[in-house]
């Protein structure tokens, strides 16, 4: 059972948005989503047992959803748009598109249309595979190449730190639709929620404006269901354990901070580093002192809705790494 919770009193009006939940894939007994897939093992099966066993009860704050209802809200709109021709068409020609090509656009259709531009939104496939039900729901698929809307920070796409994540999560929604979706390569479509124009020239790797567009290669249907075979075994083998593998620092969202002390007892760092290689550079240079790795906080712990029911968390909050 989730429990949501108003912490910082925000109003209703807000609150209520906030609170909205829009998903549709949960199911009962073995299921899990594309999404599910590519969390860590144990998010997985804490998340298992929370859908499952009515007894454990998730208490998520409204204000950590605030990214996450973005996201939906834009995947939405623009899904809305094209859905509706009355919003579409004049959209389309007060952009200059010739009247021969919107008449070919084909939004959903039951079956493609030869000829005709064909566009499907918001699909979702089940199949089951090995006793689990393994279910998902893609944003776009134009013609037979997948497309996915992704509202995230420009730190995101310069660091390319969800790149795998995307990858993985695309080829499993091929896995589930391989009559619609037959290009190799998925098209992520980023749409920045922090661009600032005026760090275009000076950051290297900076998107030029807020909207870029990428491709991306999916895995063989082979290389899918090979690696979904390994994740469903590692989500068996510990559905009853006590003691579950900890989340990595790429789920915890773990900043490397690596501390440089020019005298060992000493309790303030000289100097830090984001890398391990650069730390151990500077250190011969010094040819004295030490390196030590800082434990930093696990950022992504606020977006999982599992904490209240995880001993790594608690552990993180004794160590103080979450107040």
């Amino acid at each position: 059972m989730k429990l949501v919770t108003n912490d910082l009193h925000i109003d209703n009006i807000i609150a209520t948005w906030l609170a909205a939940n829009t998903y549709t894939g949960t199911r009962e007994g073995k299921s899990i989503s594309a999404t599910g897939l590519i969390k860590s093992t144990q998010q997985q099966v804490l998340g298992y047992r929370a859908q499952n066993d009515e007894t454990i009860v998730q208490t998520v704050d409204i204000s950590t959803l605030l990214k996450s209802r973005i996201g939906t809200a834009l995947h939405e709109n623009i899904q809305q748009c094209w859905e509706n021709p009355n919003i579409r068409i004049p959209a389309l020609k007060a952009l200059g598109v010739p009247d021969p090509w919107i008449a070919k656009v084909d939004v959903n259709p039951s079956v493609p249309q030869e000829g005709h531009i064909n566009l499907w939104f918001e699909q979702r496939a089940e199949k089951e595979f090995r006793g689990w039900t393994i279910t998902g729901q893609f944003d776009l698929v134009v013609g037979d190449s997948l497309h996915d809307f992704k509202s995230t920070s420009t730190y995101t796409y310069i660091n390319k730190t969800k790149e795998r994540d995307y990858i993985l999560q695309g080829s499993v929604y091929r896995w589930l639709n391989p009559d619609l979706i037959k290009d190799d390569f998925l098209t992520i479509h980023y749409i920045f929620t922090d661009w600032n124009k005026n760090y275009v020239n000076s950051r290297d790797g900076y998107p030029p404006h807020p909207f870029v567009s990428i491709k991306l290669p999916l895995m063989s249907l082979q290389e899918t269901e090979s690696w979904i075979t390994n994740v469903l075994m590692s989500l068996d083998a510990n559905l009853d354990k006590d003691e579950l593998p900890p989340c990595d620092e790429h789920t915890l969202m773990q900043e490397e901070v690596w501390q440089y002390f020019s005298n060992p007892d000493s309790l303030r760092s000289s100097k830090n580093f984001d890398n391990q290689a650069d730390a151990y550079r500077y250190l011969a240079e010094k040819k004295k002192g030490i390196i030590k790795k800082k434990a930093t906080e696990p950022k992504g712990c606020s977006y999982c809705s599992c904490r209240g029911i995880c001993k790594q968390y608690d552990n993180f909050v004794k160590q103080g790494l979450i107040k």
